[in-house]
């Protein structure tokens, strides 16, 4: 009998350990974070011992990003981060956490790559073990709920934290900023053009004129008119350039059977059709005679001349994603800046050939994913995605231009003075001196959508 109140004893514990234990692991389950729930609460101590909690957050989307010194994506990922803490860090802030390091080593890379946004240190791996850690980086966006709304496996840019915020709020996370450009918020740039005192920020759908003298005030920028009847109701705008031979601008307008290509007068306030391209105009670039260089979706380099005539070039086999070139004249080169990087060819003497004309690519050591290419003394500024490089054709070098914010840029533009106008490819409008970038980046002091 005893034996029996025994084996009945021990099997009760047998089953309360059991309960107990699946009690343990839901509730383990529960405070592990998982998309669509609260996220796991915690505190930890920043490098100068400050506490940082997440109900402190709470109110606005912050991302929690973990990470370590020795992951080499981790180093790749930290300039996007800070570039976009920097420009929208008030709206959506970043918590950066380093597991399990010591915190002279995290201090020391913290200064060595100038991060700014908060760093807290993980120091056993507790927290991370509650986000289910398995790589660095990952990352969390939460909601302004403090539930959990996006994951990333692997490195971000600071394009995708602005898409993120975009889906999770509905809105672009520049509007209503009081800074960044005329541009409004979540209208993509298709190209910037200098021509005299004029500066043309050019959109799909809009046309922002203004006085480079004057870059930073409300009043020095209008909207421009499109043309009436041109490329439909609502007409899009797929390239834009200087006009050829005097101070004006040239746009590209979508049609169905091909594009239209228009010429801004800014002394008379007036347009006047060109030609029809047959095909979609992807860039545009000046060349000597009233002639332009377009490049047309699917074809290739074609010389649009100053009777309206389309002359297609011969150009050398490229790889498909290079199809989708914005290809100019720099110099004595052709230019092509492709997703696959930057691609020339030579010019020819007196420019590329009307007609009948072969163009020959071959590939840089530039391999960047890139925009806009633009000549600056002897060498050329490439706007690429992350930044802007610059690239000497004598030698084929390339390097970063030092304190270039981490970020994807669309369009360049020359100012007077040897500065340079870099819209990014939110329409984030930066002035910034190649010559001494040391000095600093700045960035458009006009509220978003002005005009």
């Amino acid at each position: 009998m005893r034996a029996r109140r025994m084996a009945s004893a021990a099997a009760l514990a047998v089953a309360a350990a059991f309960l107990a234990g699946a009690v343990w692991y839901n509730r383990s389950l529960g405070s592990q974070a998982e998309l669509g729930r609260p996220v796991p609460a915690f505190r930890l101590a920043d490098l100068r011992n400050r506490p940082v909690e997440t109900p402190a957050l709470a109110g606005r989307p912050y991302v929690i990003n973990f990470w370590t010194t020795w992951c080499e994506p981790c180093r790749e990922e930290i300039p996007s981060l800070e570039a976009f803490y920097r420009r929208f860090g008030d709206r959506m802030p970043i918590v950066g956490v380093n597991v399990r390091e010591p915190a002279g080593t995290v201090e020391r890379f913290v200064q060595a790559f100038a991060m700014t946004y908060p760093v807290v240190r993980d120091v056993d791996g507790k927290v991370a073990e509650r986000f289910r850690v398995r790589g660095y980086p990952e990352s969390w966006l939460v909601g302004a709920d403090g539930v959990a709304r996006r994951y990333w496996p692997g490195p971000l840019t600071f394009e995708t934290l602005e898409q993120a915020y975009r889906e999770v709020t509905g809105q672009p996370i520049a509007a209503g900023s009081a800074r960044g450009g005329p541009l409004p918020a979540g209208d993509a740039a298709v190209a910037a053009v200098s021509a005299g005192r004029d500066l043309f920020l050019v959109t799909s759908g809009r046309i922002l004129q203004g006085d480079v003298r004057r870059w930073d005030r409300p009043e020095a920028w209008r909207a421009l008119p499109l043309p009436e009847g041109a490329g439909g109701p609502r007409p899009v705008v797929t390239a834009a350039t200087a006009a050829s031979g005097q101070e004006g601008l040239v746009v590209a307008l979508e049609r169905e059977t091909g594009d239209e290509v228009w010429a801004y007068d800014p002394g008379a306030a007036r347009w006047s059709r060109q030609a029809i391209v047959p095909g979609r105009v992807l860039s545009l670039s000046p060349l000597t005679g009233g002639n332009y260089l377009a490049w047309v979706e699917g074809q290739g380099l074609v010389v649009v001349d100053g009777a309206g005539r389309s002359n297609p070039l011969v150009s050398q086999e490229l790889p498909l994603p290079a199809r989708q070139a914005h290809a100019s004249v720099v110099g004595e080169w052709v230019v092509a800046a492709t997703p696959v990087g930057v691609l020339r060819a030579p010019a020819g003497d007196g420019g590329v050939p009307l007609a009948g004309g072969t163009i020959r690519f071959s590939p840089t050591r530039l391999a960047e994913p890139a925009r806009w290419v633009m000549p600056w003394g002897r060498e050329w500024l490439v706007a690429t995605q992350t930044g802007l490089y610059r690239y000497d054709p004598r030698d084929d070098q390339a390097a970063p231009l030092p304190g270039t914010p981490v970020r994807a840029f669309a369009a360049l533009a020359p100012l007077p003075g040897g500065r340079v106008a870099a819209v990014a490819a939110d329409g984030d409008l930066y002035q910034v001196d190649p010559a001494d970038p040391a000095g600093g980046w700045q960035l458009s002091p006009i509220a978003r959508g002005v005009p």
